[in-house]
């Protein structure tokens, strides 16, 4: 299991200068990563991201790529022939003169030419990948300490929410038990000491309605799988469970409410009302899961 928040970072010194690569990843629904390459490896920025996505499932990336040049790795100055030989021609032709002097040409935009030492960038994209293999990899270690930080977490709130949820199924068949206790004394308050007795036919009638009405048998047993599911991809290793992790805690909730909603019992809404509270925490942790 891994958060979705970490760092990142690797530094490798080469003859041209040294390289820094740092990857910062928050969490975010889906993979969203935001290059910082600079002009001289822009060109690296596809391949870069696709041999990220290798790495990486979930979280806002943001990549950062400095590149610190050392002092004999000077750009490269060559002079635009075809320009100045133009600029000449076209000078000695406007004034009638042919003693232009080439040099007081060479200030104007375009003649000197400055190209960075293409062979020498070409060498450091290999480096360049290896940093972003290095970086991933400290980034998900990160994420990995931090992910086993929260499955402790998450099997706590599991065990919770499965020892309330196995008291609401429990408690289902007292429900109807002190649902004919307070409609027959309610029945008894209204017509009074002097009356008749209740026509038992007739109660069990608004019981077997009630029940039901109330029955949550179908919705505990399903909430029962779904915790024993959650247990499950807690356990897990070496996978991204955070949208399974999501889309279950949801499954969860609709079951919860409808829970509530089915049975009025006292007793039974204060442990919807528990297992509210747990599973909005659990959601909480659940939205920083790769």
């Amino acid at each position: 299991m891994r958060s979705m928040t970490g760092f990142g970072s690797a530094i490798r010194e080469t003859p041209q200068g040294r390289l820094t690569l740092e990857l910062r990843s928050v969490n975010n629904r889906f993979l969203e990563l935001n290059f910082r390459l600079g002009s001289t490896f822009i060109h690296l920025e596809p391949e870069l991201r696709n041999r990220l996505r290798r790495h990486l499932t979930r979280g806002k990336v943001d990549i950062t790529l400095r590149f610190d040049a050392s002092d004999d790795f000077a750009a490269s100055v060559r002079i635009n022939r075809a320009l100045l030989t133009s600029l000449i021609s076209e000078l000695e032709e406007a004034t009638g003169r042919s003693d232009i002097r080439p040099e007081k040409i060479l200030t104007l935009p375009g003649v000197l030419v400055t190209e960075s030492d293409d062979t020498r960038l070409k060498s450091l994209e290999e480096p360049v990948r290896e940093l972003l293999d290095e970086a991933a990899s400290n980034l998900i270690k990160q994420r990995e300490r931090e992910g086993e930080a929260m499955r402790t977490t998450l099997k706590a709130q599991q065990v919770v929410m499965a020892e309330l949820s196995e008291r609401v199924s429990s408690g289902r068949n007292s429900v109807v038990v002190r649902y004919r206790e307070r409609l027959t004394q309610r029945i008894e308050e209204m017509l009074g000491p002097n009356s008749p007795p209740v026509d038992p036919g007739r109660l069990e009638q608004e019981v077997a309605v009630f029940c039901d009405k109330a029955d949550i048998a179908e919705e505990c047993t399903r909430l029962a799988a779904h915790l024993e599911e959650l247990a499950n991809l807690i356990a897990k290793n070496g996978e991204a469970v955070g949208r399974k992790l999501e889309f279950l805690s949801q499954e969860m909730l609709r079951e919860v409410n409808t829970v509530g909603s089915k049975c009025r019992d006292l007793d039974i809404a204060r442990d919807v009302l528990a297992l509210k509270n747990e599973l909005e925490s659990l959601r909480e942790q659940l939205a920083n899961i790769e």
